[in-house]
């Protein structure tokens, strides 16, 4: 019996996403079999900290580089950073932010994406209602009390881009955080944002990386990762409330020098290509979709997803909740350039899971063509 039955936990067929609520991602045997390892010695928690930090830096190419518990508590910490300018006894102060610039400069339609983490520090999240090109709307938000911009990585054409953010952030002398959560593939990510200017990318460690789920990644300037190392957990301090354990800063680095050594997943997504291929024809023979390849992936990222367009009467949440009650429990999304479709990430699944995957989306739309 599985941990899962004997807790009575549902387990599902992920053709969904890489999502925190599903858990992140599979971790890989090389993760695992370092995460294993790290558990059997005790550690200096500093000390591992700035040596994996310091090898991080320099396998992907920044300044500075820093292993925390997830995406939130980078963009936690990052926060306590700027609002202090990095001064130790501010940031141990916090989160009393009384006479320091504690404003964060948010996108309105990136919101959700920062909702809550830096007010933990005592910042205090200032929104911009800025659509696409419209640079001014950004800039008449900033006040004498900003101390930084944030920008979420979404490849989202009704906002402002990631370089047009970063040159309203320079115009102002402002440093701008972008949270990059789900841009791996590819790996050139982890350096771009950086080396365009931006003082820190925030990736999560689970996810494409396939690392912990419970970890994230900060790289960027070495004062401000450095900052944050100097109020981080084992010291107490605010930013206690995201400690990590050795296993997964062990765990990340393992996962980030497996997939930097890897063809940051050109065969995987060469794979995916060849089913959309193969399978359209016949799931098209069926009569109940129309098949086609859509790309990037539901959060920018650059890979294809198969899109079936559904010929029938009957609804995409019909057939995506008929879908994720069944036996297996499979999980597929609405598709978000259909009006009625659905998307499947093949990218997420073996070879025998695609096979169970379109079978059972067949058999449910044939089950709801009769019902109607």
């Amino acid at each position: 019996m599985t941990v899962y039955k004997e807790l009575k936990v549902k387990t599902y067929i992920n053709a969904l996403d890489f999502l925190s609520s599903l858990g992140g991602s599979l971790p890989t045997q090389t993760v695992l079999d370092a995460m294993e390892e790290a558990s059997h010695s005790f550690v200096r928690m500093d000390e591992l900290h700035r040596a994996v930090g310091a090898r991080i830096a320099e396998m992907t190419d920044n300044e500075g580089a820093v292993v925390v518990l997830g995406t939130a508590a980078g963009l936690m910490l990052c926060a306590a950073v700027l609002m202090t300018g990095g001064d130790f006894d501010k940031m141990m102060r916090l989160p009393d932010a009384q006479g320091l610039r504690n404003e964060i400069l948010v996108l309105k339609s990136q919101m959700a994406y920062f909702e809550g983490e830096m007010c933990v520090m005592g910042a205090r999240l200032v929104m911009a209602d800025a659509g696409a090109h419209e640079c001014e709307k950004l800039r008449a938000a900033i006040t004498e009390r900003t101390c930084a911009i944030f920008y979420a990585e979404l490849h989202d054409r009704n906002t402002l881009t990631f370089e047009e953010a970063l040159s309203v952030a320079n115009e102002a002398g402002l440093p701008l955080v972008v949270n990059a959560a789900a841009q791996i593939p590819p790996k050139e990510s982890l350096w771009r944002y950086t080396k365009a200017g931006a003082a820190a990318a925030i990736f999560a460690g689970g996810r494409a990386l396939r690392g912990p789920s419970g970890s994230g990644l900060v790289v960027g300037k070495k004062w401000l990762t450095d900052a944050i190392l100097s109020i981080a957990p084992p010291r107490h301090s605010v930013a206690s409330v995201a400690n990590i354990g050795r296993e997964e800063i062990v765990g990340l680095f393992a996962a980030l020098e497996e997939y930097l050594a890897g063809d940051d997943y050109a065969e995987r997504i060469e794979r995916v290509n060849r089913i959309i291929r193969e399978e359209s024809h016949r799931v098209e023979r069926a009569g109940y979709f129309e098949c086609r390849r859509v790309i990037p992936g539901p959060q920018g990222q650059n890979y294809p997803r198969m899109a079936l367009d559904i010929l029938g009467s009957y609804s995409a949440e019909a057939l995506v909740e008929m879908l994720e009650k069944g036996d297996p429990a499979i999980l597929a999304a609405r598709s978000d350039d259909s009006p009625n479709g659905i998307t499947l990430n093949l990218l997420l699944l073996t070879d025998e899971e695609v096979k169970i995957v379109l079978r059972r989306v067949e058999e449910c739309a044939e089950a709801l063509t009769l019902m109607k």
